[in-house]
């Protein structure tokens, strides 16, 4: 099962008071008008009432301020910065129509004060003009990164459906004004959902750690770094016993049951997972959530449940030709069509699980079940077709991730690493020949290196020139036959060359040298998978996750086992 949560609602921390908070910003001061003329120089009547304009502020007679300011606006020889305080105080007054209407010229202008662009694009937004409003932010900020421009702009883009656009404007100004929280919990959020989980983490640091929105968010970003227990002992009390400033009714709730329900099923507590999931189920559930509930009830073996929960959703969802959100649909497919084949259900579970391969035809796991289901419709020549296409989707991204362990990057090093080593400077950069050809010059510099000699069997795996592959993996073998690293270098090769038996023996050789080598449990853990060793690819996936509970790719196959079980017996 892949993530099945939707990005954390929106609606959980300010961005849903986006909009009153618009009309309750303070609008920047405007300019300083121009200083009084020297007692030498004539008067100016308009900068004489202007100032008179500006007492009346201070005092808090608006409404005098504004007909003074009315008057003046007839004079031809009116000033910016008479009309932009008319314009802010039209603003203040609700009055947002006819403060677009005094401000738009100078918004138009190709000289415009960003307060001015400012003020305009929150009188366009309130009338409804979204996409000019927008417009007069956008331009405001670009004049003015730190202006609170930046901070309404971020709110409403993130509302808007912009969450990339909305991060990166609102991060800034959160960083800068730490005393901001709404503006810190957004940008958190945000940083969440995009999966920037260190910037999240820095968002969130020194926040109120009884504030109910701050520990959904470390709730949620503890289950996205892996560490679903951790993410249960922070939200478990919080749905228990909910503090004030929890809404038990609204979005926070869902949100919070859907990350424990996941967290849950994480561990294995399916059970756990389903009574918090039902709780808010009914009448008006989502199809998020009861996807969740589905999974969990699929992998609790309660099959009718599961096919109850999602036959609201599941039909009409998965006859979208082209979905707003394909990840969602496929993972509907995918769990639909499971539960459909554990009922005994077989054609329609052939027809969901063709939407899955169709929508995302390089995902192993939605091929596996959809020829797991052609062969139990009896549609054999088929279903061997998608099985082997689950194999070759399986292979290539073992190899794939063999070529990032081997590379042994990570966003911190990977520049300096790049920057030391001509061959990963040249395989960063896209250019395989040369990566190769410099590889095999360190090989002829130093013929028992063995790291040139890895690096030259992952270019030739990434050329797909698997012969070549193994010969150079069986070179390493040769030179260092007791080095588990040479030993799995050569049964990934083999399993490139759809020779399972080798690759097979080669993960064994390699664990039985180092017994908690982890490529090579996860590695054989799929090939056992594949021929229906479910029992010793448990027990290895077991192993991986004591070592690493972290592993994505071991909880998910763990995950994938379980349900099976659950669901067949």
């Amino acid at each position: 099962m892949k993530r099945l949560l939707a990005p954390l609602a929106l609606s959980l921390l300010s961005l849903a008071l986006a909009l009153p908070a618009l009309a309750q910003t303070a609008a920047p001061k405007p300019p300083s008008p121009a200083a009084p003329p020297s007692p030498a120089a004539p008067a100016n009547p308009l900068q004489k009432r202007l100032e008179e304009a500006l007492n009346r502020v201070d005092k808090g007679d608006e409404a005098g301020a504004i007909q003074l300011l009315e008057g003046m606006r007839q004079d031809p020889a009116v000033t910016p910065p008479v009309l932009s305080l008319l314009g802010a105080l039209y603003l203040r007054t609700n009055r947002p129509k006819e403060a677009l209407a005094v401000l738009k010229p100078l918004a138009d202008a190709p000289d415009a004060d960003p307060a001015v662009l400012f003020n305009a694009g929150r009188a366009a937004l309130a009338i409804g003009q979204t996409k000019e409003g927008i417009g007069y932010f956008e331009h405001s900020v670009a004049l003015a990164p730190g202006s609170p421009a930046a901070r309404t702009l971020g709110l409403i883009l993130a509302r808007e459906g912009e969450p990339e656009h909305a991060y990166e404007v609102l991060r800034p100004w959160a960083v800068a004004t730490p005393n901001d929280t709404e503006a810190r919990l957004a940008a958190a959020l945000l940083a969440v959902n995009l999966q920037r989980l260190p910037e999240a983490e820095e968002l969130l640091k020194g926040l109120p750690a009884d504030n109910p929105r701050v520990r959904l968010l470390k709730g949620d970003l503890a289950l996205r770094k892996g560490d679903p227990k951790g993410c249960i002992a922070i939200l478990r009390p919080l749905v228990d016993s909910p503090p004030p400033g929890f809404d038990t009714h609204g979005g926070m709730q869902l949100d919070a049951r859907r990350i424990l329900g996941e967290a849950y099923l994480r561990v294995g507590q399916s059970a756990e997972a389903v009574k918090l999931l039902a709780a808010v189920a009914g009448k008006g559930t989502d199809g998020q959530t009861a996807l969740l509930l589905a999974e969990a009830q699929y992998q609790g073996g309660n099959i009718p449940a599961a096919l109850a929960t999602l036959s609201p959703f599941a039909p009409k969802i998965l006859k979208a030709e082209h979905p707003r959100d394909p990840g969602f649909v496929v993972e509907m497919a995918l769990t639909y069509g499971r539960i459909l084949t554990a009922a005994g259900r077989q054609p329609e579970a052939v027809e969901a699980l063709s939407v899955a391969t169709r929508l995302d035809p390089e995902d192993p796991a939605g091929w596996q079940a959809y020829g797991q289901a052609l062969v139990a419709a009896g549609k054999k020549e088929e279903g061997t077709k998608a099985l082997a296409r689950f194999r070759d989707l399986s292979a290539a991204r073992t190899k794939a991730r063999l070529e990032a362990q081997r590379a042994g990057l990570s966003p911190a090093n990977a520049p300096a690493q790049a920057a030391a080593d001509p061959v990963l400077a040249a395989l960063q950069a896209g250019q395989l020949d040369k990566a190769l050809s410099t590889a095999r010059e360190e090989i002829q510099r130093s013929p028992k290196d063995l790291q040139p000699r890895a690096m030259e069997v992952r270019i030739l795996l990434l050329q797909k020139r698997y012969d070549e592959a193994l010969k150079s993996a069986q070179k390493m073998v040769d030179l260092a036959p007791g080095v588990p690293d040479t030993i799995y270098a050569r049964g990934v090769c083999r399993l490139a060359l759809e020779n399972t038996k080798d690759a097979e023996a080669d993960f064994r050789q390699a664990l039985k040298l180092q017994p908690q080598y982890v490529p090579a449990m996860n590695d054989l853990a799929v090939l056992l998978m594949i021929h229906g060793q479910k029992a010793e690819a448990k027990s290895l996936l077991e192993r991986v996750i004591k070592i690493h509970p972290e592993d994505e790719i071991a909880n998910e196959n763990l995950r994938k086992l379980n349900a099976e079980g659950k669901a067949g017996g």
